[in-house]
């Protein structure tokens, strides 16, 4: 990468000096280019300030913020707030929408299915197609009762949107088979990092879970 940053200031006509052993990357490098010029510096140094903990809690909310500054660069809370949750909460009714009209296709094109709930009451109890809208009708649930940020009642694939050859162990589920004769019987206790930047962070997660 630095060496094709190098070359993209070239190419924008800055020169570079020129050593005893040719021209000298680290000369040629415009200190105001960046990697990542697709965040401004504002941005970033917000992320940087919100990433100084040692560590975050499993569950730690969202960084909302550096979402809503990359949409506005003069995010104000009163006045794009109430926008921002708009658009959000369209864009979840939106999502859903588009689930449950993709698995109505799905059962169509599969099984010549239309999906009513009369439809689906005479259906056989063991047969593929009911084994599919249980799955499919769970997945869409879910996918209702999530928000834009998180999965809030937890998410399970929509299995339909496979490759056909694998919808079945993504609707199902893989089975497992483990030797349990054959499992390695290791009791050794972990031991306690010798780094001590890397113990600090481990006692600020145990305070964090306890």
């Amino acid at each position: 990468m630095k060496i094709l940053q190098c070359a993209f200031v070239s190419l924008m006509g800055e020169t570079s000096e020129i050593g005893s052993q040719g021209p000298s990357i680290s000369a040629a490098i415009d200190n105001t280019f960046k990697l990542s010029t697709f965040i401004t510096e504002t941005v970033l140094t917000e992320v940087e300030s919100s990433h100084a903990k040692a560590v975050k809690n499993d569950d730690a909310t969202t960084e909302t913020a550096m979402w809503d500054n990359a949409c506005a660069e003069d995010f104000d809370t009163k006045t794009h707030g109430p926008l921002f949750a708009i658009l959000r909460k369209y864009s979840v009714v939106r999502f859903v929408k588009n689930v449950k009209s993709s698995f109505t296709r799905h059962l169509a094109a599969k099984y010549d299915f239309t999906w009513t709930q009369e439809s689906e009451a005479a259906l056989d109890k063991d047969s593929e197609l009911l084994k599919d809208l249980v799955a499919g009708r769970d997945g869409i649930d879910r996918a209702s009762k999530s928000s834009f940020w998180s999965w809030d009642a937890r998410s399970t694939p929509f299995f339909w949107r496979w490759q056909p050859e694998i919808q079945q162990d993504m609707r199902d589920g893989s089975k497992l088979f483990v030797m349990k004769e054959k499992l390695p019987n290791y009791n050794r206790r972990q031991q306690v990092p010798s780094e001590s930047r890397i113990l600090a962070r481990v006692k600020e997660k145990f305070k964090r879970c306890g």
